[in-house]
């Protein structure tokens, strides 16, 4: 399982709650967009270790489970 940026932490700051202020919207997801891609341009295995971190502490907007289906 890994997980997403974890968006939702923009909304604890009066300065970036794009639910309060929908004028922020594009800036919160210009802020994930760039913090995810830096993470993924220094170290592309640490990040996935990171997102797996992230999805085991239920830490994200979105997690995404891989599955093998049996035969």
């Amino acid at each position: 399982m890994q997980a997403d940026y974890p968006i939702e932490q923009l909304l604890l700051n009066d300065h970036s709650n794009y639910w309060k202020n929908k004028s922020l919207g594009k800036s919160a997801h210009k802020t994930r967009v760039i913090c995810t891609n830096f993470l993924i341009e220094k170290n592309i295995q640490r990040f996935i270790d990171y997102s797996e971190a992230a999805a085991d502490l239920e830490f994200g907007r979105l997690l995404t489970a891989y599955v093998k289906l049996g035969e």
